[in-house]
């Protein structure tokens, strides 16, 4: 059965007082920022990937030569070598770990190890 074409027009028509504008206008801001922030984040997400990755990759490698150092002079408990540590001109070896801990020992690899890169990035 077709339909019965119409035979009036019922115009309905909303109106905001201030108020009611001023909150549409603050919602369609806060929309527009968050499309843009998404719009920035989803360019920025790579470099971001890249840079975290890198930080890892940077923190285990010195992590690791840190690990090496301290094994190396751990491993001069068997000689009287010079080791990497300071200790006293009359000093041995042997001496200096009796009177330190392991602890303060790798804390001084730390150090040196922090100073070193630091002062290659001041250099730069």
């Amino acid at each position: 059965m077709p339909k019965a074409k119409p035979t009036e027009v019922i115009v309905h028509r909303i109106e905001l007082q201030e108020h009611e504008r001023d909150t549409m206008d603050m919602v369609a801001a806060s929309y527009a920022a968050k499309n843009i922030a998404q719009g920035i984040g989803s360019l920025l997400e790579p470099f971001t990937k890249c840079t975290l990755w890198g930080a890892a990759v940077a923190s285990t490698i010195w992590g690791v030569v840190i690990v090496e150092r301290f094994a190396k002079s751990e491993a001069e408990k068997e000689s009287d070598s010079t080791p990497f540590y300071p200790r006293g001109a009359d000093e041995s070896a042997a001496s200096y770990r009796e009177r330190t801990s392991w602890a303060e020992r790798a804390n001084y690899y730390w150090e040196v190890q922090r100073d070193h890169m630091l002062g290659i990035q001041q250099n730069q």
